[in-house]
């Protein structure tokens, strides 16, 4: 998937989820996007461990630096 793909796929999965507030800051989506490479399931796990992360930390909102977190400890990140 493209990344405006991604985006829609994630608002879709929200709104389904019965949340209507933005969860994720844009640059959170952005890295989503690029550590996902498109891929629906990544999207998913990266999504689901963010938001997990995020409860536990009391988070309002999932931001990049979460993200960065959530993809290294699945290790998905090799830089």
């Amino acid at each position: 998937m493209g990344s405006d793909t991604v985006r829609s796929y994630i608002a879709h999965r929200l709104t389904v989820a019965g949340s209507e507030q933005e969860v994720f800051s844009p640059r959170a989506i952005d890295l989503i996007c690029r550590y996902s490479e498109g891929r629906p399931r990544l999207v998913n796990v990266i999504c689901d461990n963010a938001l997990l992360e995020g409860y536990l930390q009391s988070k309002p909102e999932i931001d990049e630096f979460l993200i960065e977190r959530v993809v290294s400890n699945l290790g998905l990140k090799f830089e």
